[in-house]
């Protein structure tokens, strides 16, 4: 018996269109543009860089630590790869999307470091855009392919954190 066509076959990702990086270094790019032409700090340099230099080690220390649980799993850290495996421990205990968290942390990090305020008011609209294009996708890509078990996963562990 003949299978599927090629083209008839569903791939087992979250289907998300735009990629995450993407959606982080057009944001970032918009709001450091902005600043360039209409500066606007936020504080004095030395208490932005401190500041920053905190976000983004943070950001820096979340992302690793997601990445070791995927790792530790054997599941895919890219979301255009099929996932093995529900990863609920480490930075996955206290939030569902510590990558996508990590990002937004990152541009904190570097709106301060930049010290503008125009970068700084795009964090909230960033973290918006991430959800719609690649959380809200993932999620129910886990919740068809994990069952229950996500389900369960969900209610007891915040998105954000």
């Amino acid at each position: 018996m003949r299978g599927p066509p090629e083209d008839a076959v569903v791939e087992d990702s979250a289907k998300v269109r735009i990629l995450p990086p993407i959606v982080l270094a057009s944001t970032l790019a918009a709001g450091l543009g902005i600043g360039w032409f209409a500066p606007a700090p936020i504080l004095d340099r030395g208490a932005a860089i401190i500041l920053g230099a905190l976000a983004v080690t943070c950001s820096v220390a979340l992302v690793l630590s997601a990445l070791f649980e995927l790792r530790r799993a054997g599941t895919a850290f890219d979301v255009r790869k099929s996932s093995t495996a529900l990863v609920t421990t480490g930075a996955y205990a206290v939030s569902r999307n510590p990558t996508y968290l990590s990002m937004v942390m990152l541009f904190v990090g570097v709106a301060f470091l930049a010290n503008s305020w125009w970068t700084l008011l795009l964090a909230a609209p960033l973290g918006s855009a991430l959800c719609r294009l690649a959380i809200l996708p993932e999620e129910a890509y886990l919740a068809a392919k994990f069952g229950k078990t996500y389900e369960a996963y969900r209610a007891r562990v915040r998105r954000w954190a």
